[in-house]
């Protein structure tokens, strides 16, 4: 076996660090080492964070919340990190943390319908999802409700650009990742760990994500 390529959900790698010790090449993939000790191909998931909440903000929505969870995926985390630096950068907006226990369309819908219970007072103007799947639920949620309206009283932004985030009823607003450009480099990164044995030098990719606009924002301006 030439080596593993993996996408850790959570921060204990010490199984990883076994697998390499036994002599098998390990590249993280979708996610850093932290401390370089892996050679890893990531995503700047904090920007990406970014980027979608900066989208929000820019169509005039003052009342956002960030649905997404366990905080202790690191992607989930770091994505979180990216909406709170733009919300603390911006007078007159706030961010509401709506956490969830997986990153699934029945946790999505369960996040719509806690969206749709609220006083509208305090419901969000702007969703920004942890991936598409959650916002694929929520979308689920609020159309099937015929009471608000997407993006006319909630735009919504989802994560990863998967397949049905673009066919939805309402095509979703999505930060894609380069996933081609991701995979190429993660197989040849470990290539080269595998030849180079023992003298590997461990290499670090953070590759930038775009954001896809789509239906359930574009054209959204300010609710109202």
């Amino acid at each position: 076996m030439a080596g593993v390529l993996i996408s850790p959900m959570h921060s204990d790698l010490s199984r990883l660090w076994k697998i390499r010790e036994a002599g098998t090449p390990v590249v993280l993939v979708d996610r850093g080492s932290g401390d370089r000790s892996f050679s890893s191909v990531s995503v700047n998931d904090v920007e990406g964070g970014r980027i979608a909440v900066q989208h929000l903000v820019d169509l005039g929505r003052k009342n956002i919340a960030f649905v997404g969870g366990p905080q202790s995926i690191v992607q989930v985390q770091h994505r979180l990190e990216g909406a709170q630096s733009v919300i603390a950068g911006t007078a007159g907006t706030v961010l509401q943390h709506m956490p969830t226990r997986q990153l699934t369309v029945l946790e999505g819908r369960a996040a719509g319908e806690r969206i749709l219970a609220m006083d509208p007072a305090e419901r969000p103007d702007g969703v920004f999802a942890a991936n598409d799947l959650l916002a694929l639920g929520i979308l689920q949620a609020l159309v099937m409700s015929g009471s608000l309206r997407v993006p006319q009283d909630i735009a919504l932004v989802g994560y990863d650009n998967i397949d049905f985030a673009e066919s939805a009823v309402v095509p979703i607003t999505t930060v894609r990742q380069p996933a081609e450009e991701i995979g190429r480099t993660a197989v040849d990164v470990l290539l080269r760990e595998s030849e180079a044995g023992a003298d590997a030098v461990r290499e670090q990719f953070v590759f930038t994500p775009k954001l896809v606009i789509r239906e359930s924002t574009a054209g959204a301006g300010t609710a109202g």
